[in-house]
């Protein structure tokens, strides 16, 4: 542990900002594990263009 306290901080020492738009807000619950159960390539057919 002290080698690596040694060795400086590990964060970015640039921090670029990236905001986006949030488009889809849906209450699922605490502890519900189906709310991620896929990767990216994996979601259905138009689910990334859902809105509320």
């Amino acid at each position: 542990m002290h080698c690596f306290r040694d060795e400086g901080p590990a964060y970015p020492y640039v921090i670029i900002p990236e905001f986006e738009k949030i488009t889809y807000m849906e209450q699922r619950g605490p502890d519900n594990d189906a709310v991620i159960n896929a990767t990216p390539g994996q979601l259905p057919d138009g689910y990334l263009s859902r809105t509320n």
